[in-house]
């Protein structure tokens, strides 16, 4: 991504070009592996790779931006807290336990 918004601004296509010959070069590579397991459907899934690898970068360009943002307004990170209650929620076992003390009381 980065190479790309480079190239647009400065009208160098260059870096972008090498940058797609190195990771296609990667998946030459792989593709012609002498293992015999390698199996056609894996490489028609090769897009659908490369595009989930610009999808992380996207994520990732948005957590730096928030990052920075973060950073120029001096804001504080703050935890969050989290109530863990299980399987059952915590009503449920209230309910549970007045019903053992109510049943327990009548015997």
């Amino acid at each position: 991504m980065f190479l790309y918004v480079y190239s647009l601004l400065t009208h160098d296509f260059s870096s972008f070009i090498s940058g797609i010959l190195v990771v296609s070069s990667i998946f030459f590579v792989q593709m012609f592996d002498d293992k015999a397991n390698n199996k056609l459907s894996l490489y028609m899934l090769a897009p659908i790779g490369w595009l989930l690898f610009y999808l992380t970068t996207i994520v990732e360009y948005r957590a730096l931006i928030k990052s920075i943002q973060g950073m120029l307004t001096k804001q504080q990170l703050t935890w969050q807290r989290w109530q863990r209650e299980g399987v059952l929620g915590s009503q449920t076992k209230k309910a549970i336990l007045v019903n053992k003390i109510t049943t327990s009381k009548h015997q």
